[in-house]
């Protein structure tokens, strides 16, 4: 075997991720013991090297152009496509061929990383090509998929050909990158091996509520154990459950099991340990009792970091703080301060989020909602807790804060580099945010005091005009952010504002994450300031629901099977 040959066959194992050195070592072994002397001396480590980064190059440059062509057939289907046949696609198109994605959603770094001879192929570049299917037929999406595949076959054909041009050091290492690429392409595209499969049984959810009523029949510890256990069959190296007592605080507990130890037997005791101390503390202190108690569990395989406490689901993004909340009821509508708190435990993969036209990794979406929740605290690394980010950012029923902090996104629309830095015409910081609710919240308080009730177009007009002239004389730091004369105006804002603060609920807000989100999907979420709602959703994962109207249950997960079992208590 040509020496060449033999080397860049080793040392294109350094590219499968988790091979490194062992490949270059055996490279410079076996030349030695199959070319003799002399071939090793005329191919030293400096060629070796050289011939490393040539496959790199050569790997990195096929990588490219199979995502480039996934993008010029899709710009040649849209170019097809009538405009009201498929604006998503088209869109979607226009996104793809865009600045943000030259990089086919892989970080400058990683690709540089990817170019060192020698260095072991990093597991998180994985470029792909986000196009989103929705309006276009599935012989046109298929046609998109296997165009990456093709050309990357008709690449790996034309390198095999091309000895003459390259000569003896170059049409190895082009041959194999061609190959590798073509044979990933085949995988992938074609056969459909390593995508969402590999994603799919991973974690799982599972979760009760218990109508109060009934709740004294139920065995609660019981059930969450067997549920957990059952679950923990996806995926058992952490787990964790949160539930909302009476008073609107949260109880959480998050557990990493040792090597031999019983997820759930661990989990479950932590959670009714803190649950009942919880509940000791709350016997002299007066509360509304809710109409049911409802409990969010996961178990997790440890897939996109690690297996700590803090990756551990049920996510929370923010840490708890006291807002300033209005309920309406039977008297008319009631301020009081409560904590706030958003929990999410997610089953899947959280792929992109758009924001402002343009699709976010989750990393970009966890350091842009950093800024924009104005959060200080450590975030986990993992997906899902992007998801309890957004899901915090969209439910503000009820509480001007919130309500106008997304307000200020939807109309105004700052950059996103604006937002990272923090600094910019129109950022709206954390001082102008509450000085802004205070306003609103005055400006309500007299609203309703004089017969408000947010009834009918009348009186959302009314109390819009109200906002404005309020936020004119009072709040000069949120009049500076919005230009006398510009696309977005204070008036817009206190409009929105206004339906953020009416219609945005738990319910809302995970329908609007999930209208847009890129990726697959097992949810269930519950905030505090919602003490008896729990939402749950599905796409793309599995989730099932089931009721025992005797008992007054609903248990849902991800695991049917963790769903048969006996909710009653014996005896």
């Amino acid at each position: 075997m040509p020496p060449h040959f033999l080397y860049t066959a080793l040392l294109a194992a350094t590219s499968v991720p988790g091979v490194a050195w062992p490949a270059p070592a055996a490279a410079i072994a076996l030349g030695r013991l199959l070319g003799g002397e002399d071939d090793l001396q005329s191919h030293s480590l400096l060629q070796l090297v050289f011939c490393a980064f040539a496959l790199r190059f050569f790997l990195v440059l096929a990588t490219a152009m199979h995502e480039a062509s996934h993008i010029v057939a899709a710009f040649v289907l849209s170019r097809r496509c009538p405009d009201d046949e498929s604006p998503k696609f088209r869109a979607g198109v226009c996104t793809a061929t865009s600045a943000d994605y030259l990089l086919f959603n892989v970080p400058l770094a990683l690709w540089a990383q990817c170019l060192c001879p020698l260095c072991p192929w990093p597991r998180a570049a994985q470029p792909c090509v986000h196009l989103p299917s929705g309006g276009t037929s599935p012989c046109q999406d298929r046609a998109v998929r296997l165009s990456g595949a093709l050309f990357s076959l008709l690449l790996a054909l034309v390198a095999t050909f091309a000895s003459p041009f390259l000569g003896p050091t170059y049409y190895p290492v082009c041959l194999a990158s061609a190959w590798m690429v073509a044979s990933g392409a085949a995988a992938t595209d074609v056969l459909g091996l390593g995508g969402e499969s590999a994603g799919t049984y991973k974690c799982g959810n599972f979760g009760m509520l218990v109508v109060a009523l009934l709740d004294g029949s139920v065995d609660v510890p019981g059930i969450l154990r067997s549920m957990a256990a059952t679950t923990a069959a996806r995926g058992g190296q952490s787990g964790g459950i949160v539930t909302v007592m009476p008073d609107g605080s949260a109880v959480r507990e998050r557990h990493v099991p040792t090597k031999r130890s019983d997820i759930a037997e661990g989990l479950v005791s932590g959670f009714v340990s803190k649950m009942r101390t919880k509940a000791a503390s709350l016997l002299f202190k007066a509360h509304a009792k809710p109409s049911c108690s409802f409990f969010l569990g996961h178990t997790r395989f440890a897939t996109s970091s690690a297996p700590t406490i803090r990756e551990s689901h049920p996510h929370r993004f923010s840490n708890p703080q006291r807002v300033t909340i209005w309920r309406r009821n039977a008297d008319g509508w009631q301020q009081r301060q409560e904590d706030h708190e958003v929990y999410v435990t997610h089953n899947g993969d959280l792929d992109y989020w758009p924001l402002f036209g343009v699709q976010r990794t989750q990393k970009e979406l966890g350091a842009w909602l950093r800024c924009v929740l104005h959060c200080k605290n450590a975030v986990a690394g993992c997906d899902s807790v992007k998801v309890a980010g957004v899901v915090e950012l969209l439910r503000t029923q009820g509480v001007w804060r919130f309500s106008m902090r997304l307000a200020f996104q939807q109309v105004a629309s700052p950059s996103f580099d604006a937002t990272l830095m923090g600094s910019g015409e129109h950022v709206m910081g954390e001082s102008v945010l509450k000085e802004a609710a205070k306003v609103a919240d005055s400006v309500f308080a007299s609203y309703v005091s004089e017969g408000g009730d947010l009834t009918g177009p009348s009186d959302l007009g009314s109390l819009s005009v109200r906002l404005t002239e309020a936020f004119s004389t009072s709040c000069p730091s949120l009049t500076s952010l919005f230009p006398q004369h510009g696309s977005f105006t204070l008036g817009e804002f206190a409009r929105r504002s206004i339906s953020n603060f009416v219609q945005n609920d738990l319910f809302s807000a995970l329908s609007t994450f999930l209208s847009d989100a890129q990726g697959s999907f097992g949810i269930s979420t519950c905030c505090t300031l919602d003490r008896d709602v729990v939402c749950i959703a599905s796409r793309g994962q599995a989730m099932s629901i089931s009721f025992n109207p005797h008992a007054g249950t609903l248990l849902w997960g991800s695991e049917a099977a963790a769903q048969n079992i006996d909710v009653e208590r014996k005896g």
